[in-house]
């Protein structure tokens, strides 16, 4: 199984889901469809437009999977994207896709539980977030509470299989925009202080 990237310097180039990723049951992860990710670089380009785009963004794609959120950021002009996963498998898929796609000076990938690099990173960095983070784990995941609680960014996505917006503004996230497709919950949420508008 294979996703494309849809648009950008990119564009058509086509990344492997890792077979882990692929895995029949409640722990099952889809990669992000076509049309979401479509729809959530639209809601993007809208709210970042005034700041820049991507060019000067500095990007962590969680639960990375196949890569497909991290490679559409830089089809965009990203300067730089951080991919987190757990499984071996996948960080070894996208660090072959970013060499295949020569586009590998512009990645980080780290082989480590998304919550921990989190934690990790509040720790070793200071109050410096991220500009954007992408946020899409099994749909089972349990732990947001967690998640949200680490988060460091100007603006996030948020995927998940049910409404969490509540959620985030309990941890100080204005929310900008909700979309539902099917099953897939779109959360996009900033920080209070941030100078993206949303």
């Amino acid at each position: 199984m294979s996703v494309r990237i849809v648009a950008g310097s990119l564009k058509g180039r086509t990344l492997k889901v890792p077979v882990a990723k692929r895995l029949a049951g409640s722990n099952r992860v889809r990669p992000t469809t076509s049309k979401v990710r479509e729809a959530v670089f639209s809601m993007l380009l809208s709210m970042l437009g005034e700041v820049g785009g991507f060019g000067e963004l500095t990007v962590l794609d969680l639960y990375a999977g196949s890569g497909a959120l991290g490679f559409e950021a830089i089809s965009r002009g990203a300067k730089k994207v951080i991919f987190v996963d757990s499984s071996g498998e996948a960080t070894k898929e996208i660090i072959q896709a970013s060499k295949v796609f020569g586009v590998d000076e512009l990645v980080e990938v780290h082989r480590v539980d998304a919550i921990d690099y989190l934690r990790s990173h509040s720790k070793t960095r200071g109050s410096k977030g991220f500009g954007l983070v992408f946020a899409d784990p099994p749909y089972t995941f349990s732990e947001w509470e967690k998640l949200l609680e680490y988060l460091n960014c100007d603006i996030a996505v948020l995927e998940s299989n049910g409404s969490i917006g509540d959620l985030a503004r309990t941890f100080g996230f204005n929310v900008s925009k909700e979309r539902n497709y099917g099953t897939t919950f779109i959360t996009v949420v900033r920080q209070e202080d941030s100078k993206i508008e949303g």
